[in-house]
């Protein structure tokens, strides 16, 4: 059984700070996973910095030994990076639940629901497959979505270059489908009906563009959200392609894990002009 979509344990903010004033750090590693003027602006003691769009390039510069702390500015983009982190065998990860909003004291409202335990538990390959295009097409309806909330020019582009992928995703998934699956293809009860709706992360389309329209269109926190999507993305194929067995398939995972790799440091210099 492959649990693509665990749960990451949260850190209180009260509890980090005792932890860091009794340890002072050295007995786990901090980690900043915002981008650089982000930073720059201000982060915690101590805190070792790696940005989320190039931490899956980067993996050995963490100490494997040590428990981690990931924390961004809302707690989003740090969800998905411990949970990319614990994927790939790092242990005792957590997130700062709220980040550094939260450590400010500014408490979130209307957070839309992540939904992380919707799909634990589901198998390899005939099941994840068609997963993984079901949610591609959430993602791209997601992407269509925020493109129209962000009125720059180059905002809007991005967007609409991340839908545009979306559908060359879908088209390399269909043929590694035809690989794995060649009787039925992708049509399964896990696909793109089974799971209508959702995107990665098993987050809800409706629920996430509902909390996106209710920032007002706010670039820096649709380009954190979108961030935090595409980060998910990369660790859901992250995780399977470790775990496929045809070589086909493997390649076309690759393709796509660099592909996500792209999209986030596309997103993190929109968002660093943000800052």
């Amino acid at each position: 059984m492959l649990n693509i979509f665990r749960k990451v344990p949260l850190v209180p903010v009260d509890e980090l700070k005792a932890q860091l004033e009794k340890e002072k750090g050295d007995d786990f590693t901090l980690l900043d996973v915002r981008e650089p003027r982000e930073y720059e602006g201000g982060h915690l003691p101590g805190a070792t910095h790696i940005p989320l769009s190039r931490l899956a390039d980067r993996l050995n510069e963490l100490d494997r030994t040590k428990p981690l702390v990931t924390y961004c500015k809302s707690g989003r983009r740090s969800g998905s990076a411990a949970s990319i982190l614990a994927g790939q065998g790092f242990h005792g990860v957590r997130s700062l639940d709220g980040g550094m909003d939260a450590w400010n004291g500014i408490v979130a409202t209307g957070e839309y629901s992540r939904g992380l335990e919707l799909l634990e538990g589901v198998r390899y390959a005939v099941d994840i497959l068609p997963l993984a295009l079901a949610l591609e097409e959430g993602a791209r309806l997601f992407y269509a979505g925020v493109g129209e909330m962000l009125q720059s020019d180059e905002a809007a582009g991005v967007f609409a270059a991340l839908v545009e992928a979306e559908e060359g995703h879908k088209r390399k998934l269909i043929e590694a489908c035809r690989v794995v699956i060649p009787d039925t293809g992708c049509e399964t009860p896990t696909g793109e009906e089974g799971l209508k709706g959702y995107m990665e992360g098993a987050v809800r389309i409706d629920e996430a563009l509902d909390w996106a329209r209710s920032r007002r269109g706010s670039r820096l926190e649709l380009l954190d959200l979108s961030m935090q999507m595409e980060a998910n993305s990369l660790d859901f194929y992250l995780k399977i392609a470790g775990r496929s067995e045809f070589t086909p398939v493997r390649e076309i995972l690759d393709e796509l894990i660099e592909d996500e790799k792209g999209h986030l440091r596309r997103l993190a210099a929109l968002l660093e002009e943000s800052v």
